[in-house]
C-alpha cells in the first residue's frame, strides 16, 4: 500500500508534467488508475498499488525526445587565431538525445579544404560520437567560416550544421594587396608599383628572388631589404614593351621559413586593342511591339584623337546616326520600328572613322539562329549496337597490371575526371551497385580522364595522380581506378563529356552508352547490369526522339514587378550601407560580378546614364556578387578579394556607388540567376521592372522607363 505522504507527491509530480501525457499515462499504468483521474488529482485518499518497475522507467524517460535526436554540445568551435599555412585540427562531439539509434549518413564539408577523418555512423540513446575536421589554411586569408553539414535520421533536424570560426594570420603581409594589377594601360607607358613585404614573426626571414632583378615578360621586380630579417620592398616595373590585351608576371620570393617556403607576387596589365567596337556583331533577338534604339560603342585606345566620321546600314527600314559623349566615347545609333526583324541573310552596319588603320568597320546586324529540331547526338552513342574498340587501361593500384575489355566477360567502364562534380555525384551510386554485383561474373571500372601533372600538364584542371588516388579513398569507392595514360581510351570511345558510361557483353559488343549519370541513379544501369549478366540482349538503344522546342522561361525575378522590394541591406565599399527600404527616390540595382564580360561592357554605359540623371534624384547602386577571399573562398578561379573588385571598378570609371552582399541574401531574395540583372524601384520601394542582361541599356528602354518614374507615370 502507499503512503498518504507518497501519494500526494506523485499528484503534485503528475500536475506539474501535464502536459507529457506520456509520463502521465505511464504513472496511471504503474498505479492501475485512470490516466485523466490521477491527472485531475481526485484521488486524494486512494492508495493503489505502485509498480516499481514502470515508475523508475517513467522517471528515466521523463523529458526524454522520442525517436533520435541529434546534438552537440559546441556546435561552433572558435579556434582563435592560427599562422597561415598551419593546419586546423578539432573533433566534434555528438550526442544522442532521443531513444533511438542515431544513424549519421553523410559529413558533407562547405569546401575542399575541410577534410573529415573517420566519424561515427551510428550512436545509441544516450550516447557520443565524435566528427573529427581537418582544415588546410594553405590558401586562406582573415576571418574565415567553415560549416560542416552533417546529415542523419533526426526527422527535426536531418541536415545538422557545424561550425568552425577564427582568424588567418599571415607570416608575411603585403601592403598594399593586389598592387601588381595595373588594369588598363595605355601603349608605352612606364608602370612602376612599389610592395612593402612585412614579416610578422619574431624570428628575422631572409626573402630573395633567383635573380635581382628578376624580368618576366613585360615587367622587371626588384627586391631590398629595408629592416633586417622584417620589412623588404618589392618594386614592380612595366618597361612600355607589352602586348595587346593581358600582359602578366608572376615574381616568386623565396623564404628560409619551412611552413612558407616561397611567397608569390604577381603583376597584370591590360594594353586593350587599338580599337573596340561594343558589341562586335549585333543579334536581335525577336520582335518586340515598340520602337527601340539598339546602340554600338567604337573606343579607339589611342595616343591620338580620332572620331566616327559617319555611319550607313543597307536596310532602309533603320534610321542610323553617330554622336560622342563627354568623356570622348563614340556611338553610333540604330533607330529599329516596331515588330523589326532582320533579314534572312542580315544586314551591315557600316561605320567610317578618321583612323587611318581603321577607316571602315562593317558590323553584322543579324536576327537569333533557330533553335534545331532534331537533338543533338553525342559521338559516343554512335558505338551502341557495334563491337567495343580494343582498349587497355592501367590500374592505379598496380602499374604492372592493365585491364583489358575484351576478356570473355561483361564490362562496365565509367569515364570520368576529379574535377567533375556530375562524376561524384554519381560514382557512390555506381559503387553500390558494384557492392551488390561484384561476386558476379562483370568487370566494373572508373577510367580517369584527369591531365596529369606527371605527363606535363599544367593549369587549373591539372592534377597527379596521387591527387586523384587521394580523392578516390576520400570518396570510399571500392570498384577499381584505372588511368588512360595516352587518352587512346577515350579518343577510341568518342568521350567529350563526363561522366560517360559504357556497358559491354560478354560478346565485346557495346550493349548501352550512357551520357550523364542520371541511369546511375534511377535504377536503369543496375537494370540493364543484370539482365546482361543473365544472358539477354538489351536490344537497340533508343534516342530520344525530337520535342517540339520549349516555351521561354519567364525569369523568376519578373515575378517581383509591380510588389514591394524584398528586404534586404547592403554593405557600400566608401563605408555605410545602403536598404532597399530607403525610399523616396527612383533606385536602380545593378548586379553585377567583375568576371562578367557583359557586366564590364556594360558599367561605362550605366556610368554614362547615372551622370545625366543624379542630379534629378535617381539613384544608381553596383552590387558586387563575387566570392571574395575574404570570406574563405579559394583565392583562384572567380573568387577575388574585396580590393581587387574596388580597384577594378574605379579601373572601368564606374562613376556610381559601389555595394556588396556579403551573404548572397539580396540575391536570393531577388531571385538573380545571371549577370548583369537590373532592377528599377519606383519611390515607393516597388520593384518597376527587372530586365536581366543589358539589352534594355543598350536599346533605351532602360533610360526611358527611368523618365517615366521621374515624370510619376507608371512603366
Amino acid at each position: 500500500m502507499m503512503d498518504q505522504s507518497v501519494h500526494n507527491k506523485w499528484i503534485s509530480l503528475v500536475r506539474a508534467s501535464a502536459c507529457r501525457l506520456g509520463l502521465v499515462a505511464a504513472i496511471a499504468a504503474s498505479l492501475m488508475v485512470s490516466p485523466t483521474l490521477l491527472a485531475q488529482g481526485t484521488l486524494k485518499g486512494a492508495k493503489p498499488k505502485v509498480n516499481a518497475k514502470s515508475v523508475k522507467a517513467a522517471e528515466t524517460t521523463k523529458g526524454a525526445a522520442t525517436g533520435p535526436r541529434i546534438k552537440a554540445a559546441e556546435p561552433v568551435h572558435e579556434f582563435g587565431e592560427v599562422w597561415k599555412g598551419d593546419n586546423i585540427e578539432h573533433t566534434f562531439i555528438i550526442e544522442n538525445t532521443g531513444t533511438e539509434l542515431l544513424k549519421i549518413s553523410k559529413v558533407k564539408p562547405s569546401c575542399g579544404c575541410t577534410l573529415t577523418g573517420a566519424y561515427d555512423k551510428e550512436i545509441p540513446p544516450g550516447g557520443k560520437g565524435k566528427i573529427p575536421v581537418r582544415i588546410s589554411t594553405k590558401k586562406l586569408r582573415s576571418k574565415i567560416t567553415k560549416n560542416v553539414t552533417v546529415d542523419s535520421n533526426d526527422p527535426n533536424t536531418p541536415k545538422f550544421r557545424l561550425s568552425i570560426k577564427g582568424s588567418i594570420k599571415d607570416r608575411f603581409v603585403i601592403d598594399p594587396p593586389d598592387a601588381g594589377s595595373f588594369g588598363r594601360i595605355q601603349p608605352g607607358a612606364k608602370l612602376e608599383r612599389i610592395l612593402t613585404l612585412t614579416n610578422n614573426m619574431e624570428k628575422p626571414v631572409k626573402l630573395s628572388l633567383a635573380k635581382n632583378p628578376t624580368k618576366e615578360g613585360a615587367f622587371v621586380a626588384e627586391l631590398a631589404e629595408t629592416t633586417p630579417g622584417q620589412v623588404y620592398t618589392l618594386t614592380i616595373r612595366g618597361e612600355g614593351k607589352y602586348q595587346e590585351k593581358v600582359n602578366r608576371a608572376n615574381f616568386r620570393v623565396t623564404t628560409d621559413m619551412p611552413k612558407t617556403p616561397f611567397i608569390d607576387v604577381s603583376a597584370s596589365a591590360y594594353l586593350p586593342p587599338r580599337l573596340e567596337v561594343n558589341p562586335p556583331e549585333i543579334i536581335i533577338p525577336k520582335a518586340v511591339a515598340r520602337e527601340r534604339t539598339q546602340r554600338v560603342s567604337v573606343r579607339f585606345n589611342t595616343v591620338e584623337q580620332y572620331k566616327v566620321t559617319g555611319a550607313t546600314i543597307d536596310d532602309p527600314a533603320v534610321k542610323v546616326s553617330f554622336s560622342d559623349d563627354s568623356r570622348g566615347r563614340h556611338y553610333v545609333s540604330m533607330d529599329l520600328p516596331a515588330n523589326y526583324q532582320p533579314s534572312a541573310k542580315g544586314s551591315t552596319l557600316k561605320i567610317q572613322t578618321d583612323d587611318p588603320k581603321n577607316k571602315n568597320i562593317n558590323v553584322k546586324v543579324a536576327r537569333r539562329r533557330a533553335a534545331a529540331k532534331t537533338p543533338r547526338q553525342r559521338p559516343a552513342m554512335q558505338l551502341s549496337g557495334k563491337k567495343a574498340p580494343a582498349a587497355s587501361f592501367v590500374l592505379a593500384s598496380d602499374e604492372s597490371k592493365s585491364i583489358k575489355v575484351d576478356d570473355g566477360k561483361p564490362t562496365f567502364m565509367f569515364f570520368y575526371a576529379s574535377w567533375c562534380g556530375f562524376c561524384k555525384r554519381a560514382l557512390p551510386q555506381v559503387d553500390a551497385i558494384y557492392q551488390e554485383l561484384k561476386d558476379e561474373n562483370i568487370n566494373i571500372v572508373a577510367v580517369n580522364q584527369d591531365s596529369l601533372k606527371e605527363q606535363g600538364a599544367t593549369g587549373p584542371r591539372a592534377r597527379t595522380k596521387k591527387q586523384v588516388t587521394d580523392q578516390w579513398k576520400d570518396l570510399k569507392v571500392s570498384f577499381p581506378l584505372v588511368f588512360d595514360p595516352d587518352k587512346t581510351g577515350r579518343s577510341k570511345y568518342l568521350v567529350q563529356s563526363f561522366p560517360t558510361m559504357f556497358l559491354v557483353n560478354k560478346d565485346g559488343k557495346v550493349e548501352r552508352v550512357y551520357v550523364g549519370g542520371r541511369a546511375a541513379g534511377d535504377g536503369t544501369l543496375k537494370k540493364d547490369i543484370t539482365a546482361i549478366l543473365a544472358g539477354k540482349s538489351l536490344g537497340p538503344q533508343k534516342v530520344a526522339a525530337a520535342t517540339p522546342a520549349p516555351k521561354p522561361r519567364k525569369n523568376p525575378i519578373m515575378e517581383l514587378v509591380g510588389k514591394p522590394a524584398p528586404a534586404a541591406t547592403y554593405s557600400l565599399a566608401s563605408g555605410g550601407t545602403i536598404s532597399t527600404k530607403d525610399t523616396g527616390s527612383v533606385t536602380l540595382q545593378m548586379y553585377y560580378a567583375s568576371w562578367c564580360g557583359f557586366c564590364k561592357r556594360s558599367l561605362p554605359q550605366m556610368s554614362t546614364m547615372y551622370n545625366g540623371m543624379k542630379d534629378k534624384g535617381v539613384k544608381f547602386v553596383g552590387i558586387s556578387q563575387d566570392t571574395l577571399v575574404e570570406d574563405g573562398a579559394k583565392a583562384k578561379g572567380r573568387a577575388k578579394t574585396k580590393a581587387f573588385v574596388m580597384k577594378q571598378w574605379k579601373d572601368l570609371g564606374a562613376t556610381f556607388p559601389q555595394a556588396f552582399d556579403p551573404e548572397k541574401a539580396g540575391r536570393s531574395k531577388f531571385k538573380v540567376s545571371g549577370y548583369p540583372t537590373l532592377v528599377l524601384l519606383d519611390k515607393d520601394g516597388k520593384v518597376a521592372n527587372a530586365y536581366v542582361g543589358a539589352g534594355a541599356l543598350s536599346d533605351g528602354s532602360l533610360k526611358k522607363d527611368i523618365e517615366k518614374l521621374l515624370a510619376g507615370k507608371s512603366k
